[in-house]
This record gives C-alpha cells, structure tokens and sequence, in this order.
C-alpha cells in the first residue's frame, strides 16, 4: 500500500471523528443558540422594565406636578378668596338663633354689631355678602333706613361684580324668617318683609338657570316655613313661568317626555285573565296588546296614585324651620363665579391626582350644576327622594306641573285611543283569520266562525267508501271451490256468507261514517264556541279598553286639581 493511501482503520477512525465533530458542532450550535435566545430575552425584558421605570418616573413626576399646581392654586385661592370665606363664617353665626337671642338680651352691644358688620363691609367690597352683613345688623336693632341703604349697596356690589343681585333678596326672605318664627314680637312685621323680599327674588332671579339649592327653597315654601303670603307669591310666579315656556320648546318637549314616562310608570296591571280564549289565539298580536293598555290605563293609575299618596292632609315635618335654615346655609356656602373659575380648575387636578394618570379633563364639573326651572319642577314633582324634598313640596311641584302633566296625559289618552284592539289576528295550527270588532261586515264573527269551521271540515274529511275488498275474495273462493271441488251446493255457500259479511260490513262502514260526522261537528261546535268567545272577550276589552282611557284623563284632571288648590 503507498504513503498516500489510507490503510482501512486510519479512514475509519477519521470517518468516526468527522461524525463525532459534527455532533459537538450541532450541540454547541443549539447551544448557542439557546444561550442567544436568553440573552435576548433578557435584553427585551430589561428595556421594557427601562421603558417602564421611565413610564413611571415620567408619571411620578407628571403627578409631583400636578400636585404642586393644586397646591399653588389651593394657596392662590385662600390668599384671593380668604376673606370671603371669613365672612361667610361670620354670616352663619350672624343669623343663627343663639346670636338673635343674645342681641334681644342685650349681650352683645348694638354698636359692636353695627361695627363688626361695617368693618366686614368695607374690606371685602367685591361681595355682596359683606354688604348684606350690615343689613342683617341693622334688621336686628330696627334701624330700617340703614337696613334700606345696605341691601342696595349690597345688590350694586353684586351687579358690578358679575355676581346674582337677587341673592341679595334671598338671603333676606330666609332671614327674616328666621326671625319671624324665633318668638319675636315684630314677628307679623318680619313675615310681611320675608313675604316682599322672596317675591323681589322670584321676579329677579333666573329661572332658566337655578341651582340645587332652589330644592330647599322650594321644600320651605311648601312647608309655609316663609309664611303664608310668601307662599302665595311663589305659586304665583311659578305659574308665571311655567306659562312663559313655550310649548314647542326643547325643554317644553322634555318636561313633557319625563311627564309622559311618569304617567306610563303608573299604568294599571293588565287584566289578563279575563280574556284567556283571545290570549291564545291571539300570539304575538297579544304583546301589542299589553303594551297598548299601558298608554290607556297610564293616566287612571296615577290618578290613583296621585290621590291615594295625598289622601290625607300633610303634616309638616319636624324641625319646623328645617328647610328654610338648610336653604340659608347653602346659599351662603355658595360659590361665586370669580371662585367657582378656580375651584374647577382645582377640581380637576384632585381628579387628575387621584386617578393617577395625568389627564386634566373638564367632563366632570361639580360646580356647573343649574338646571332650568322646567327640568326642576318635573325632578321635584316625580323623583322626591332623588331631590331630596318632601311630601309637601311634592304636591306644591306637582301642582306647578300641572299642564305639562295633563298635557302629557292628554297625548298619551290619544295615542291610547288611536291604538285600540278594534282587530285581533288569530291563529290556531295552520288556520288564520282576523277578528274585526268594529267592522263585523268584512271580518266579523259568523264570517270567521264560518271560516273556522270549514277549516276543522276540511281537516276532518268524511269519505263515503264501499269496501269490495270482501266482495272479491268471496267470488275467487267460489271460483276455487268450483274449479277445484267441483260443488255447486259449496259455491252456493261460500256467495252466501260472502254477501252476510258484505251486508255486515256495510252496516260497519254506515256507522263509522256517522261516528265521524258527529266528531267533526262537535269539534265545529268547540271552534265556534272559541270564536265566540274571542268575539264576546274582544268587545269587552275594547269597551275597558276606551272606558279606561276617556275616565283616566279626567280622573287625573280632577286628582291635580284637587292637589292645586290652597291647603287648609
């Protein structure tokens, strides 16, 4: 063998280490690549926990902002806004009993009120509040002229700051009936005063945008806690404005929408029992139905509402000057707007802060909440618990709401009219027909009985057969026996009880035809007797039907009238 050749073992060996390289190359490749695939996900997951902590860093320092903001905007608002806060303090101790008490014994000095008042006047200019103050001190010593000239400065103030003059008013109705009913001898004089002022305020004030706190207001004119003549101005201007709402008006057409859903709220249960036999036949017609009884029976059921939740005469709650005390108080916690600018702004940085996201939106604004008049009353009249108002109040909104209500339910009784099961589509298995009960010449019941009971007819045909089955097994057997036995005395016999059993089958086939004939005209009779009744049960829910209706509109009149007059 020459050098050059390889000897067998020496290329086996070499053969055996290329194959053995091969395997480690391959190891280490995956190897390799597995090791690649770690570090790369590690490289991933170690930039998204830097894109993360740069996220974080980024909102932590978004929100160390937003917080310094508030802060210097919570700072801004004590150092501008301070004082008045001092004065509303002071004209929540000002008005309260205990201070009215202590004037009347002569613990504290007229001239120190007189003094403390002005001294608050004169520093805070820009608010009507401070002005009022002097009102209220010189209301509490009798000297009217003062009193006069304050509450004129006060309104002058409040219009040059593009603050509401007619609070001004408010503030004095409230507390001159504070006085009124704290056992003072001038009381007749400040009930009188109470009486001008709130009438002052209903005219000025306006009523496309009252606050929540009208509510209160509204709670202390019902209760008469303002007196009887405040009481009558305030139906007398609610009236006003309710009829200076035109009738076509958006907010004409909303009140009249949350009037109509009130009076559907109260629709009689339907009387579903008594017409079981056009309930079954009537299906999904019978939906229809249900619904439509709504809109007839919606204005009865709340007349009965209506004059069983005002049965008996109200009583006023306890705390016989709650409302009127609860109405001051959040008209001197209200904001003006110079303030309510800012607190929004503070507002939604708390929001910001607290959902810790970072995004200042002004969706959610606490502080913008008036509602038009119309929009009040109907919240008034039909969500008490959500106002917050009483019985009382209740009665005295439902009674300002009265035309929109009847008006309401006037479209509603229409609507109820106009919808009335005067028809009914019936349907038993693969029969249909409509039942008129108006309009019995072109679909009424002997036209659909007779249908019904062609129909059960043609389901149940009587068919007159003659049987020669029999007749032809007798001749072949007599032909057989004849062919076969050659017998004539056997034909004879097998004709013979041939022609018995014909005559028997005969009379087999006479009175099954007449068994039949019974059952379909007794199954007539029960499809007649369901038309009938459908017939008889139709005309008696149109009669409810319309009855039902035309009685509710004027039970709902006479139930709102009842409410609208004077209490006693």
């Amino acid at each position: 063998m020459s050098e050059g050749e390889l000897s067998g073992p020496t290329w086996l060996t070499r053969v055996e280490l290329s194959s053995e390289l091969a395997v480690v190359k391959r190891d280490l490749s995956k190897e390799l690549t597995h090791t690649y695939q770690e570090v790369s996900q590690q490289i991933t997951d170690l930039k998204d926990d830097v894109s993360r902590l740069g996220a974080e860093f980024r909102a932590g320092a978004r929100l160390t902002d937003l917080r310094y903001e508030r802060d210097r905007l919570e700072s801004r608002m004590r150092r501008t806004f301070g004082p008045r806060q001092t004065v509303r303090r002071i004209a929540v101790g000002l008005v309260g009993e205990l201070t009215a008490a202590s004037i009347r014994a002569q613990v504290i000095d007229e001239d120190t009120l007189h003094r403390f008042a002005s001294e608050q006047a004169i520093v805070n200019t820009d608010y009507w509040l401070a002005s009022a103050l002097r009102a209220v001190a010189a209301e509490y010593t009798g000297a009217d002229r003062l009193r006069d000239r304050a509450l004129s400065l006060a309104q002058a103030y409040a219009e040059m700051q593009g603050q509401d003059p007619a609070k001004t008013d408010l503030f004095m109705a409230l507390v001159c009936s504070q006085l009124a009913g704290s056992g003072s001898d001038k009381a007749a004089d400040y009930w009188s005063r109470a009486a001008t002022h709130m009438n002052l305020y209903l005219d000025k004030v306006d009523s496309f945008a009252l606050d929540r706190g009208f509510f209160s207001v509204l709670d202390a004119l019902a209760e008469q806690e303002l007196g009887d003549e405040a009481r009558s101005y305030a139906s007398e201007a609610l009236a006003r404005w309710v009829r200076d709402r035109e009738p076509t008006s958006a907010i004409n057409q909303q009140q009249l929408h949350i009037s109509r859903d009130y009076l559907l709220r109260h629709a009689l249960p339907f009387p579903g029992s008594d017409y079981a036999t056009l309930q079954e036949m009537s299906h999904e017609h019978w939906d229809n139905v249900r619904e439509g009884w709504r809109c007839a029976s919606a204005c009865q059921g709340a007349a009965m509402y209506l004059s069983e939740r005002f049965r008996r005469p109200l009583e006023a709650r306890p705390n016989g000057r709650s409302h009127a005390r609860r109405a001051l108080r959040t008209l001197i916690e209200t904001l003006e707007p110079d303030e309510l600018e800012l607190q929004r702004e503070i507002y939604a940085l708390e929001q910001a802060i607290s959902r810790k996201d970072g995004k200042v939106t002004g969706s959610e604004d606490p502080y913008a909440e008036t509602v038009d008049f119309a929009t009040l009353l109907t919240l008034a009249a039909f969500n008490p618990a959500e106002s917050g108002i009483g019985p009382q109040a209740q009665q005295f909104a439902l009674a300002c709401a009265r035309n929109w209500i009847l008006m309401a339910g006037r479209e509603v009784t229409a609507e109820a009219l106009r919808i009335r099961p005067i028809q009914h589509p019936l349907r038993l298995g693969n029969w249909n027909n409509t039942l008129e009960i108006e309009n019995p010449r072109s679909g009424g019941r002997e036209l659909v009985a007779q249908d019904r009971c062609e129909h059960v007819a043609r389901m149940n045909p009587v068919q007159r057969r003659y049987r020669l089955g029999l007749a032809a097994i007798t001749a072949f057997v007599a032909v057989l026996a004849l062919v076969l036995v050659g017998d004539v005395r056997l034909v004879l016999g097998v004709l013979a009880l041939g022609a018995v059993l014909a005559v028997i089958e005969h009379f087999n086939a006479k009175n099954l035809m007449i068994v039949r004939e019974q059952r379909v005209t007794a199954a007539q009779e029960i499809a007649r007797k369901q038309i009938d009744d459908c017939d008889r049960q139709g005309r008696s829910l149109l009669r409810k039907w319309t009855l039902t209706a035309n009685a509710g509109i004027e039970a709902l009149d006479k139930a709102l009238t009842d409410l609208s007059m004077e209490r006693r």
